[in-house]
């Protein structure tokens, strides 16, 4: 499976936030007063998983508060090291106002900073770099509700515009639309999502730039769990799977073992160790 699958079935399975209010507990679909999630992932490179056919193992570990959001996350390389890992802080009303992210050796690599205005909506993100220096920023337009509009413009390192992302959403929050722009303003992705009541999106439809290039369906379980993707290339007519199971829970039913196939081929499984408040 090419590596521009996996990035986009990441983006699918973190989700898009909708616009309805969620914790990082719900985003993840999490049961219970979860304290910590130890995460790691382990590759195959068959459907075997046999100790001789894992080549990679990745590990990362989420902190959250008793609210339900993160306070922090550290990724870990094969050998146990820390790669990155990142801070999060939250004003008295709750809202999460920066986001600090290190290096290994605790250097800072970059800081976001979000702002809000006086009903506690999100107007404007911006992410800096360790030298100060503008790369993205993201700006948020609203009607009497929600906002239904966006716009996220990203900056190389010496402020040049690089490219812009449009958001617009219906008032329903069922739809999402999303255009790329590169730094001449030509329009080169545009994006389509559809989202369920529970705010789940079950399909996205990529344009390039105005081309039909791909299209995924997502089919969740009843607990709402992801269990499979389709991707559907209409120029070659090829359709590729990816399916998510679930073999082992914890006693508040959340999952602590899955894998993940691509066409019957075990691409990955993962392991979670789950802690919680008492």
């Amino acid at each position: 499976m090419n590596s521009s699958f996996n990035l986009i079935l990441a983006v699918l399975l973190l989700g898009f936030n909708n616009g309805s209010f969620q914790t990082d507990w719900d985003r993840l679909n999490l049961k219970g007063a979860v304290a910590t999630i130890k995460v790691m992932t382990f590759s195959s490179s068959s459907d075997s998983l046999n100790s001789n056919h894992i080549f990679s193992n990745h590990t990362s570990v989420t902190n959250y508060d008793i609210a339900g959001y993160k306070v922090s996350i550290f990724n870990y390389d094969e050998s146990g090291n820390i790669e990155k890992w990142w801070e999060y802080s939250r004003d008295s009303l709750g809202l999460r106002f920066s986001e600090i992210c290190f290096l290994s050796d605790s250097t800072l690599e970059s800081t976001k900073v979000r702002h809000y205005n006086d009903s506690g909506r999100l107007i404007e993100t911006q992410t800096y770099s360790a030298e100060g220096a503008l790369l993205e920023k993201w700006l948020n337009e609203f009607d009497q509700t929600e906002w239904h509009e966006c716009t996220s413009e990203q900056y190389s390192p010496k402020g040049k515009l690089q490219e812009t992302w449009y958001y617009a959403r219906s008032q329903s929050h069922d739809t999402l639309i999303m255009q790329l722009t590169n730094r001449k303003g030509k329009l080169t992705d545009s994006f389509i999502e559809f989202y369920d009541t529970n705010g789940n999106i079950y399909e996205r439809t990529r344009y390039v730039p105005s081309n039909l290039a791909e299209r995924f369906t997502i089919v969740y379980d009843s607990s709402k769990s992801i269990q499979q993707v389709l991707r559907h290339v209409p120029k070659s007519d090829i359709i590729y799977r990816s399916t998510f199971t679930y073999t082992q829970f914890d006693s508040s039913k959340n999952w602590t073992e899955r894998f993940v196939t691509y066409d019957n081929n075990i691409q990955y499984f993962e392991r979670r160790e789950i802690t919680y408040f008492r």
